[in-house]
């Protein structure tokens, strides 16, 4: 079982600084669409610290944002961020949804950065619910399509996923390959939240004592993305007057 996530007073305090700089610059290079990102990137933040409630509004702020606009891309990149949440709050068949109409989106539209990543968050999903062989699939066709485009991050993100799978299936030794095959892809494209997911992963691969430092590294992540709490997006928007939805 992973371990709750810390929520120091620390982080959150210098967490509305960190949202203020996101959302501005995001929102300066792209209008709307820069916004809309920025909230999509937010709502990950906060999922990953264990604000799960905010990360679902924030992400369904950005769809009706996308929604709005018109921009099919980001209404599927806020459908995943939504469904993301709604799994790790153990809400699988609710996540199921929005990934199924994320992967609908891109397939119908030819984003295949989207169905990639929408077939490894169906993966997840699929294990969560039992369906082991289905979730290998998914999993092994979304690093398949990951490293046939060079979705550098998705295919980090597909090795966790295949790791994770393969542990479940009793591959033990096939899974912490893979999840340190990962680990390596996530040191070189840095990306933050793949890295927490391989590192606690690998935690629940591992005894103690080296468990824990697998807990401790990915916390040492964790504090360095600095997450800020839902009422502080409050704050932001009431400070410029910005609207989501």
């Amino acid at each position: 079982m992973l371990i709750r996530r810390s929520t120091s007073a620390t982080r959150s305090g210098s967490g509305f600084a960190w949202l203020l700089q996101a959302i501005r610059l995001s929102a300066g290079r792209g209008g709307d669409r820069g916004l809309t990102d920025a909230f999509v990137y937010m709502s990950q933040l906060h999922r990953v610290s264990g604000y799960l409630e905010s990360a679902i509004d924030i992400a369904s702020r950005a769809a009706q944002l996308a929604e709005r606009i018109g921009d099919i891309g980001a209404v599927a990149e806020s459908r995943l961020a939504m469904g993301a949440a709604l799994s790790e709050r153990g809400e699988a068949d609710a996540a199921m949804i929005q990934f199924e109409l994320a992967s609908s989106i891109a397939q119908q539209t030819g984003l295949r950065y989207q169905h990639t990543r929408a077939l490894i968050e169906l993966a997840g999903v699929h294990a969560k619910l039992g369906s082991l062989p289905l979730a290998h699939d998914h999993a092994v066709r979304g690093l398949r399509l990951a490293r046939d485009a060079g979705f550098g991050v998705l295919e980090g993100s597909a090795l966790n996923r295949l790791a994770g799978v393969s542990w479940l299936l009793g591959r033990k030794a096939e899974a912490v390959a893979l999840a340190e095959e990962a680990l390596d892809n996530h040191d070189k494209t840095g990306y933050p939240f793949g890295k927490i997911g391989t590192l606690e992963l690998l935690a629940q691969m591992h005894d103690p004592p080296e468990a824990e430092g697998y807990r401790h590294a990915a916390e040492l992540v964790r504090a360095e993305i600095q997450p800020a709490p839902a009422e502080e997006l409050g704050r932001w928007r009431d400070a410029t007057g910005q609207e989501a939805g």
